[in-house]
C-alpha cells in the first residue's frame, strides 16, 4: 500500500467515526474499509471502563450484534461453528501495565494452537475458534480506555503492515469507544423520580462510581471532539 493509499483509507476510517453515532456502525464500516486491505474475521471492543474489562460491541463476519444479542447468539446467526479445543494450556498471569500510555500498542499472536501457555483472554478466544489475534490498545488524552481486537479463524500472523495500518485506525477507533462510553455514562448518571431527571450526587466527582459506570472513562472523553 503506498502513503496515498494509507492516508486516504486512514481518513475514510475518521469518516466513519463522524459519521455513526452507534459503536455497532462505526465496527460496521471500519470492518468493510478494512476487509480489502487488512483480512480479518471479527473485531471486538473491549472496554476498561470497569475491573472486568467487559465487551461493548462485537463484529462476526461482517455482522454487528443486534441490541441485546450475545456474543452467542451472534455467533449462531453469523454461521460460527468452532472447533473443540485439542486441550487446555496453564494459565499465564497478566503483566502490570501502565495505563498511561501515549501511542497504541499492540499484543498479537500467529497462533494460539502453538502457545504453551493461555492469558485468561485466550482461552475465550480459542473456545470461539479464534487462531490469530490482535489487540489494539485505545487511547484517549494519554490513557488507555480499551483494546481493538481483530480476529482470524485460521493460524495467519498478521504482517508488520497490517499492524501498523490497524495501530493507526485504532487512533479513530478509541474516540468511537469513548463517545460510546461517555453517552452510556450519562444515561446511568440521570435518574427519574416523581416525573423529574435528576444527576446523580456524586456523578462529576473524579472516580465516582454510580450504577457500576466508572466516571473517571467518561471524563477522559470530555473535550475529544469529533475529528
Amino acid at each position: 500500500m503506498d502513503p496515498a493509499q494509507r492516508h486516504a483509507l486512514i481518513l475514510r476510517a475518521w469518516e466513519a467515526v463522524n459519521a455513526e453515532r452507534d459503536l455497532r456502525g462505526v465496527l460496521d464500516a471500519v470492518t468493510r474499509i478494512l476487509k480489502p486491505v487488512v483480512h480479518f474475521d471479527s473485531l471486538t471492543i473491549v472496554s476498561f471502563d470497569t475491573p472486568e474489562h467487559r465487551l461493548i460491541a462485537y463484529n462476526l463476519s461482517g455482522l454487528s450484534a443486534l441490541e441485546g444479542e450475545t456474543m452467542e447468539e451472534l455467533m449462531r446467526r453469523a454461521g460460527w461453528n468452532p472447533p473443540p479445543v485439542p486441550f487446555e494450556r496453564p494459565l499465564i498471569p497478566y503483566p502490570k501495565v501502565d495505563w498511561k500510555v501515549t501511542s497504541p500498542a499492540q499484543a498479537t499472536c500467529g497462533n494460539l494452537l502453538e502457545k504453551q501457555g493461555w492469558y485468561a483472554h485466550e482461552f475465550k478466544l480459542a473456545a470461539g475458534g479464534v487462531r490469530a489475534y490482535t489487540g489494539c490498545h485505545l487511547i484517549v488524552r494519554g490513557e488507555c480506555i480499551g483494546v481493538a481486537v481483530y480476529c482470524r479463524l485460521e493460524p495467519v500472523a498478521f504482517a508488520p503492515e497490517e499492524l501498523s495500518v490497524l495501530a493507526d485506525v485504532s487512533k479513530a477507533m478509541a474516540i468511537a469507544a469513548a463517545n460510546a462510553g461517555r453517552q452510556r455514562g450519562d444515561r446511568a448518571a440521570t435518574r427519574s423520580v416523581g416525573g423529574r431527571e435528576y444527576r446523580a450526587k456524586n456523578a462529576t466527582r473524579p472516580g465516582a462510581v454510580v450504577r457500576g459506570y466508572c466516571w473517571r472513562f467518561s471524563a477522559l472523553a470530555e473535550g475529544v471532539g469529533r475529528h
